[in-house]
């Protein structure tokens, strides 16, 4: 038995009563269908499977996580290497991006920058250029992908930058405003074209560098350190198209 369903036509004056006519015919057929109309459990099933093929989550917290501009420098925009781990790292059940059905990998990333400190001439310093650099890389046959985009910056927080207009650090107390917490937000769906090794996608990261705009070399007597204090990471992966319960 067909439920029928009477459309209201373009142009038509539409009131409550009509409204609720052509629902109550939906609702009466319905309600008048025998048990032989409708296979044993189908209102029981999920008829649609999820969208989702796998989701994994990862955290850090607790004791401070220091990364200094020495031992990790900026390594420059859409650089797979040099960066440093922060311990946000989820896997990724072996998925192809090239897979038809296969949506991409949604990464929802969140860290928090509890401080940005320097040194200049062996005394504290500050400067609106020396900053923490995250980002969001995928790994794709062993070998680790950088996804530009989802690069994000946080300057050291100097209350002034006005007083700033050279690349000399200043050491003046007054600068000290300090971040004392800053959380950043990276959201980024990873798609076939970000993958063009065309390999399969087994884990996702959150990497950080360290940069000071002005100098190469970081020495001991010229320094940035960045403290993040905790954060997690997730990885989604989502089919897309014609979803299908395989």
């Amino acid at each position: 038995m067909a439920v029928n369903y009477v459309e209201i036509t373009e142009g038509q004056l539409v009131s409550s009563s009509v409204a609720n006519a052509s629902f109550e015919a939906v609702r009466t057929e319905v309600n008048d269908l025998d048990e032989t109309s409708i296979e044993k459990n189908t209102l029981h099933r999920e008829h649609l499977p999820s969208a989702v093929l796998s989701a994994h989550t990862t955290g850090i917290s607790g004791s401070d996580h220091t990364y200094t501009a020495t031992s990790y420098p900026y390594p420059g925009w859409n650089t797979a290497s040099g960066w440093a781990t922060t311990g946000l790292q989820t896997p990724v059940e072996s998925l192809s991006l090239s897979r038809s059905k296969t949506a991409g990998i949604l990464v929802l990333a969140n860290i928090n920058v509890k401080d940005i400190t320097g040194i200049y001439k062996g005394a504290v310093a500050y400067h609106p250029s020396w900053m923490a650099v995250v980002a969001v890389q995928f790994r794709a046959g062993g070998a680790w992908r950088h996804v530009a985009r989802t690069e994000r910056y946080v300057e050291m927080d100097t209350g002034d930058d006005n007083d700033f207009l050279t690349s000399t650090p200043k050491t003046t107390a007054k600068y000290a405003t300090d971040i004392l917490g800053k959380d950043i937000a990276i959201r980024t769906l990873i798609t076939d074209a970000d993958n063009p090794s065309g390999m399969s996608v087994d884990a996702v990261r959150l990497v950080v560098a360290v940069k000071i705009q002005y100098i190469a070399s970081p020495s001991s007597s010229f320094q940035t350190t960045v403290t993040l204090r905790q954060g997690n990471i997730s990885a989604i992966a989502l089919q897309g198209g014609e979803i299908t319960s395989v």
